[in-house]
């Protein structure tokens, strides 16, 4: 049996596009980590307590059995950019 990456057969079902959807609500009401700046991530970084605009940079990757739903759905995005 052939396997493919998840995001591939979520993009399919248009799953993908709503999850993409919703990261992004988050960013433009960033709500991402803990100090909840409520910045909008989407238009600047003025005033985002961890100063990262839309785009995140990823050091590394791997799994993280304690990450929260947020941070899975802006992983989603970077996902979607691969897509492109």
């Amino acid at each position: 049996m052939a396997r493919s990456a998840a995001c591939l057969s979520l993009a399919a079902s248009g799953e993908l596009a709503k999850r993409v959807e919703a990261a992004y609500r988050h960013l433009e009401d960033c709500d991402l980590c803990a100090r909840y700046c409520r910045v909008n991530r989407r238009k600047g970084i003025a005033g985002a307590v961890c100063r990262t605009g839309e785009r995140a940079l990823v050091a590394s990757y791997g799994p993280l059995w304690c990450a929260t739903i947020r941070i899975s759905a802006l992983l989603l995005v970077s996902c979607v950019d691969l897509l492109k």
